[in-house]
């Protein structure tokens, strides 16, 4: 027995700062090239596993992230959760960073061939555990907390330029946060394993009570890649530019209490698995020819897949909320730091007015100029939002909180916003494209089948409730603004041009009280489900000659 508090802490710092250039430089053949990896597979666990604490007046702190040096370093902040932190706070955050910046640049010039290659390869595996396992008990004065943490950070930037009487300048980056590099796939996302990728809290056969606080089981990820692509090539004959950025994104974050467990707080049990997820994507072409010809391209492909699950689940499975509220919930929450746009529609009423806030911000820009010859410029961007959202409590379960409210609630804001521009210049020929393809939901390996959806699901099946008030609410809120443009120009007798904005939500969004649901209640019962998802599309295309 423990007079005072107990901290359970495991924590990584992870930081890898990459810079590789190269550069050539010659009268005939010019040749800069860069190639530059990184690879960060981390593992942090932290538990109770067949073991017994007590903390007669104080609280229980099971705390696993990633956390910055100037914390890591500090092992007083590490005992107090990771940060510091009062554990009778459970809204006291666990400072968690785990990053990569690759900066890859390379340079070539010539006076008669020169080519400059930038390519940017980069891995970020997270595994982030906390658990009470294997016939543990956990019993505390105050709170209880079993967090798992994981706010994954990647930063790339890939230039490749090049100036010579005829020129090529490239720039590839391949960024994967989560799951395996080595799979389009990914990760398993089978939560008994070890794959990379995943962020689980939870209690499993076993025993957890707060006699005066609350017990919280919670897993959350703000996984972030920021990638930059530039290839830009000069020439007075012919000019090759292009850059190409392929970025995935694969998380599974689960909380959960199973296996026969019992969880009994004097006041809130909060079982909660949430994502915030972020791709800020530019990729950026330009080339220049004096004399003959300009070809210019820039792709951007964006795959981001998050599989979020809260549950209470199995037989034997007894959650109590003595006199507060029991809370299982799933979620794919909107940004806080990234830009949002709100746009006006003039009617006068804000509350309608779409809001430009997504996970996805995907920018392809291509420019070519040929000052005296022929220009081609294209550009696409290509994105996929994927999304299994799933809160239950279900399989022989009980949750009881009769003196308040049992909330199960699944919920996915995520969208995305797209930017393709084609623009062309020449003396003679010019002509420019632009395409845009954007999905919520469906499969990249199958994108025109309609079977493959996003899921957004909150349910009680084969459970026992009982409650003041019941509610069970899915709701879905993901935006895709979209917006793709074509210029060409021409002092000859040529001028093409197209853009092309093709744009996809599919979902399943379902709150359901199924089959073999014992459900008691003194109060109200409410089951909603929603989807409030929007489009704000558009395709523009420009073309002028003068000859």
């Amino acid at each position: 027995d423990i007079q005072g508090d107990v901290a359970v802490a495991a924590t990584a710092s992870t930081s890898m700062i990459v810079v590789a250039g190269g550069i050539g430089l010659s009268s005939k053949i010019g040749v800069g090239a860069s190639l530059s990896t990184t690879d960060v597979n981390n593992t942090i666990y932290a538990g109770v596993d067949g073991a017994s604490i007590d903390s007669i007046a104080g609280s229980v702190d099971i705390s696993a992230g990633f956390a910055p040096p100037s914390v890591a370093k500090d092992s007083t902040a590490l005992v107090k959760g990771l940060s510091g932190a009062d554990l009778n706070n459970s809204e006291d955050d666990i400072p968690s960073d785990s990053q990569i910046i690759n900066v890859t640049v390379a340079g070539a010039g010539s006076k008669d061939f020169a080519l400059g290659a930038a390519v940017s390869l980069n891995w970020l595996q997270n595994d982030v555990q906390a658990y009470v396992r294997n016939d543990s008990t956990v019993t505390a004065e105050g709170n209880v907390q079993v967090r798992a943490v994981d706010n994954p950070e990647l930063i790339s930037v890939a230039v490749g330029l090049a100036l010579g009487k005829n020129a090529g300048g490239a720039a590839v980056a391949y960024n994967y946060l989560g799951g395996d590099p080595t799979s389009s796939n990914g990760a398993s996302y089978d939560a008994t394993s070890g794959a990379p990728g995943q962020v689980l809290a939870y209690i499993d056969n076993s025993t957890v009570e707060s006699d005066s606080g609350k017990v919280s089981v919670t897993a959350d990820s703000s996984p972030s890649i920021v990638n930059v692509t530039v290839g830009g090539a000069g020439s007075t004959s012919i000019s090759l530019a292009g850059s190409i950025s392929i970025n995935f994104m694969k998380t599974k974050v689960d909380a959960s209490i199973t296996g026969g467990s019992t969880v009994t707080a004097a006041t809130d049990v909060d079982v909660s698995a949430t994502i915030t997820p972020n791709m800020v994507i530019v990729a950026g072409s330009i080339a220049i020819s004096t004399s003959s010809l300009a070809g210019s391209v820039a792709i951007a492909t964006n795959d981001m897949r998050s599989v979020i699950e809260g549950r209470i689940e199995g037989a034997g499975t007894n959650v109590t909320a003595t006199a507060g509220d029991i809370t299982v919930a799933a979620e794919v929450l909107n940004s806080t730091d990234r830009p949002a746009v709100d746009l006006d529609d003039g009617d006068g009423n804000t509350a309608n007015d779409p809001i430009v806030d997504a996970q996805i911000w995907s920018f392809a820009i291509s420019g070519a100029a040929g000052v005296g010859g022929s220009a081609l410029a294209g550009a696409a961007t290509l994105n996929w939002i994927r999304n299994d959202v799933d809160a239950h409590i279900s399989l022989g379960s009980e949750a009881h909180a009769d003196a308040g409210t049992v909330e199960v609630r699944a919920a996915d804001k995520a969208g995305l916003n797209s930017i393709a521009g084609g623009l062309a210049g020449a003396s003679n020929a010019a002509i420019g494209g632009a395409i845009a393809y954007n999905y919520i939901g469906g499969d990249p390996d199958n994108p025109f089948s309609g079977n493959t959806r996003n899921q957004i699901s909150a349910s009680i099946d084969n459970a026992t409730v009982t409650a003041d008030t019941v509610e069970v609410t899915a709701i879905s809120d993901g935006d895709i603004n979209s917006f793709s443009l074509a210029v060409a120009g021409s002092t000859g007798a040529l001028a093409a041009s197209g853009a092309l904005s093709l744009n996809f939500i599919r979902k399943n969004v379902t709150a359901d009280i199924g089959t073999g649901a014992q459900v008691t209640t003194t109060g109200d019962v409410l089951v909603k489900a929603e989807d409030t998802s929007n489009m704000l599309t558009g395709a523009g295309q420009l073309s002028i000659a003068g000859g």
